[in-house]
C-alpha cells in the first residue's frame, strides 16, 4: 500500500460519508489479520513475520510521506502507530 491509495481510501470516505470503509477501519483490518497470531498466541512462521515486518516498515513509509504533502493521512498512520505502541506495553 503506497501514499497515493491510502489518499484514495481517505478520498472515498470524504466523499461516501458514513457509508464508507474508512481508512483507519482499513489499516486497522490489516493489522488485525497481518498480526492474527499474537491474540492466538500461536507461532509465527518465517514468512509471517516477513509480512509483519513488511507491513510496519511501509506504516513508517507512509507516514513519512505523508508528513510531506497530507496532514490527513499521516494522523490516521501517526494513530496507527499510537495503537501499536499502547498495545507493546
Amino acid at each position: 500500500m503506497d501514499l497515493k491509495q491510502v489518499q484514495q481510501f481517505r478520498s472515498m470516505e470524504l466523499f461516501s460519508g458514513n457509508k464508507a470503509y474508512s481508512t483507519a477501519e482499513i489499516l486497522e483490518d490489516l493489522k488485525q489479520g497481518i498480526f492474527s497470531e499474537l491474540s492466538t498466541f500461536s507461532t509465527i512462521t518465517l514468512n509471517r513475520l516477513n509480512v509483519q515486518r513488511a507491513y510496519l516498515l511501509n506504516l513508517i513509509a507512509l507516514y513519512r510521506a505523508g508528513l510531506a504533502t497530507d496532514m490527513d493521512v499521516t494522523s490516521i498512520v501517526k494513530q496507527q502507530a499510537k495503537n501499536w505502541l499502547l498495545r507493546l506495553r
